[in-house]
């Protein structure tokens, strides 16, 4: 097949999943408004008011949703948020639903793996506004694969709602005659979950269902998931009973009919079995793992179902995945412990293809063959060799925007155009918004601290011996915290001999300190903040300014 054609075919590939405008699905006391943002949300009508599952990706879109809920129902009394999971566009419109005293539920995972994004956040951000072509012209990547372009909205920062009751297996909430019952399911993410409630045959799966190929490995960057517990997690949903006669999803639109419902889930679980034990099959075979990409594909009677259409997850990302969860990096090939650096290899083979000018015109005629990929490698190798070579960089750039045309799924789709821009100078995400105290203010505090470590920058601190213990009054919380020759540590208790300890509450620790809101220039410094510190009274101010300089000048900003 020519490229035009293969353009031609993911053009269209990438059209079906193109969303509908912001609409409202109902069943029964159910209301799912889809395509509001990429995530949808559900509220359920029970009790004169209402439970809300999952909250949207903003406080924007939560806003409008909020508001023609309560245009359709009049209920604006809300019992309770359900979270199926811990993701950003199924939670950061949170603090716009949430009224005082409601009860927010979760599987007991949550705060774990919320942990895991604030301790990369900068390489999350980055990444997934790739993926979701966040720093590209909305013309350009109009969708996400399965719902519209994800909008975060102008308050990005807006204050993350932990939940205030969790469960490990199973939580029942009785809301007047609806018994709404909570089951751990991992699979999307460890601390997943599904809703079931029996008196309406209703399931919502949550994000371990929706219409496309699941992302069993996202190229923003994700631990292994845990697939074999995704399987089983859509074995519980298929042996409900009675069995389900309205399925609705994390995202797309619901599924309605008890047949229906019951095949889709079959499919789909049977669609991921076979990638990952065909991939387990070829482990054992001892083939490596571009040999299973090249091998692996879903069987007919999987394939040619449209729910299973490559419009998020990809069967490839997902034999990658898989395999590098039960093996690592390491294919088992020798020559591949230490390969060459790409610039050493770029180095020695510059000579042999006619050096700059030479691998020049060999990526320009790659290019105008229409043989992609070794104009693809050829540009990556030249920036290797001179990563300020602008010729290199729009001839890989024009590369990577033929080979995203070719690219029938959206995700890899937006990665390949966001690099063809940042090549140019053209790409820019969204900025890192301001953390405030208020953006942290449900933070665990354990979470916050225990990423001190590696915020420490090992070159400024290689000659540095410090530590600083927190006395946190309110929590009966104590932490020492040492930095050892470039070396960090968090000690959950008061060590003796800290150079500074300081005392003071979790929410004044949040707001001076870690959003950095108050400068120590200032009275409410000194009054939010009380320090031991050796020496003469006389200097105390000076000695602890003299410790809280040098601990700053050892860490990362955030």
């Amino acid at each position: 097949m020519t490229i035009a054609a293969d353009a031609c075919d993911a053009r269209t590939v990438r059209a079906e999943a193109q969303p509908g405008p912001p609409r409202w699905f109902q069943h029964g006391p159910v209301h799912c408004a889809l395509d509001f943002n990429l995530a949808n949300v559900t509220l359920i009508e029970t009790n004169g008011g209402y439970v809300a599952i999952d909250c949207g990706p903003s406080t924007e879109t939560a806003a409008e949703v909020q508001r023609q809920f309560l245009d359709r129902s009049g209920s604006d009394r809300l019992h309770a948020i359900i979270y199926t999971h811990s993701h950003p566009d199924h939670i950061r419109g949170a603090s716009a639903w949430h009224q005082s005293e409601t009860p927010i539920w979760a599987q007991a995972g949550f705060a774990a793996e919320l942990a895991l994004q604030n301790k990369l956040p900068a390489a999350y951000m980055r990444r997934a506004a790739k993926q979701f072509g966040a720093g590209l012209p909305a013309d350009i990547v109009p969708h996400n694969g399965i719902g519209p372009r994800l909008d975060l909205g102008v308050e990005a920062a807006a204050p993350i709602l932990y939940p205030t009751d969790t469960f490990d297996d199973f939580a029942a909430l009785d809301h007047g005659d609806l018994h709404l019952q909570l089951h751990a399911a991992p699979g999307e993410t460890h601390d997943h979950l599904f809703v079931w409630i029996p008196e309406l045959k209703l399931l919502h799966a949550g994000d371990n269902f929706y219409r496309a190929f699941p992302n069993l490995y996202s190229i923003r960057g994700v631990a292994p998931r845990p697939v074999e517990r995704w399987i089983a997690s859509l074995d519980a949903m298929r042996r409900l009973s009675p069995a389900p006669e309205c399925l609705i999803l994390g995202h797309t639109e619901p599924i309605v009919g008890a047949d229906r419902i019951a095949q889709v889930l079959t499919d789909y679980r049977d669609a991921i079995a076979f990638v990952h034990d065909s991939v387990v099959r070829g482990i054992n075979d001892h083939k490596a793992p571009e040999q299973l990409v090249a091998e692996i594909q879903l069987p007919p009677r999987l394939a040619r179902q449209p729910f299973l259409a490559e419009h998020y997850g990809t069967v490839r990302g997902a034999v990658r995945g898989i395999y590098d969860g039960y093996l690592g990096w390491f294919d088992g090939q020798a020559a591949h412990l230490d390969p060459l650096p790409r610039r050493d290899l770029a180095e020695r083979l510059a000579p042999r293809l006619g050096g700059r000018v030479g691998m020049l015109e060999a990526l320009q005629a790659a290019l105008d063959q229409g043989d992609l990929p070794w104009a693809e490698w050829l540009g990556d190798h030249l920036l290797a060799l001179d990563p300020r070579d602008k010729q290199a960089a729009e001839l890989l750039a024009q590369t990577e925007t033929r080979l995203a045309d070719a690219e029938p799924n959206p995700l890899m789709h937006s990665w390949r155009l966001s690099d063809a821009a940042e090549l140019r100078g053209q790409f820019h995400p969204p900025k890192k918004p301001k953390v405030r105290a208020a953006t942290i203010a449900h933070v665990p505090i354990d979470t916050l601290i225990s990423v001190f470590p590696s915020r420490v920058n090992p070159v400024r601190s290689a000659r540095v011996n410090l530590s600083i213990g927190f006395d946190l009054t309110d929590s009966d919380r104590r932490y020492t915290f040492t930095i050892r020759q470039g070396v960090g540590e968090v000690a959950p208790q008061l060590l003796p001999g800290a150079n500074l300890t300081i005392r003071t509450t979790e929410a004044e620790l949040k707001r001076v300190l870690i959003a950095g809101e108050v400068t120590p220039l200032s009275r409410d410094f000194w009054r939010s903040l009380k320090f031991d510190v050796a020496g003469p009274a006389v200097l105390k101010p000076f000695h602890v300014l003299r410790h809280l300089a040098r601990f700053a000048s050892c860490m990362i900003k955030a």
